[in-house]
């Protein structure tokens, strides 16, 4: 869906006022990188890192998991704060649960903030549940729902299409609440 939402945007000529950064890991059968599904991400400020980890599907103990999580945070906020340097209107940003099991929800939601239209996919379902303790996926899901209450419009997409959801939030100038910490 994502990707069809990117190329429809680039076909109206909106390339130059979009940035795609892409949390997603190489790991094949849970989603995959954007630029998997389209070509269009040549066309527009693309931010991906091929290090992301799957730590749920990857790790095989509480430590491993942490520690790939802890990894995708570190590697996601460094593509987070390019934006937050030289943001553009529109920010697409695929499978941002990456991000939130271990990184800081305030980087994100500033990001978010900045851009006029905010396009997101994030993870949501009982299929990657097994952490092994880590408490990842109860994090995750937490921000995943806090964040979903501040959208405009959110997607949700069965397993047979996609796991996860969509998620659009077009900011007023005037509206700004932090997800995941103090106000």
């Amino acid at each position: 869906m994502m990707a069809g939402l990117l190329e429809e945007a680039v076909s109206l000529g909106l390339a130059d006022e979009i940035t795609v950064i892409d949390m997603a890991p190489m790991q094949r059968g849970v989603g995959g990188k954007i630029m998997d599904y389209t070509g269009a991400v040549s066309k527009v400020r693309h931010l991906s890192d091929e290090r992301i980890y799957a730590p749920r599907l990857m790790g095989v103990s509480r430590e491993e998991v942490l520690f790939y999580a802890e990894q995708n945070a570190k590697i996601s906020e460094v593509m987070l704060r390019q934006y937050e340097k030289s943001p553009t209107n529109m920010l697409m940003i695929n499978d941002l649960t990456i991000f939130l099991q271990h990184g800081d929800p305030r980087l994100l939601d500033k990001c978010i903030t900045m851009a006029s239209t905010f396009i997101g996919s994030a993870y949501s379902g009982e299929l990657l549940s097994d952490d092994k303790g880590s408490g990842i996926s109860l994090r995750e899901k937490i921000l995943v729902d806090e964040l979903v209450k501040r959208m405009d419009r959110v997607v949700e997409l069965s397993v047979q299409k996609r796991i996860g959801s969509v998620i659009e939030r077009f900011p007023s100038e005037t509206e700004h609440r932090s997800i995941g910490g103090d106000e």
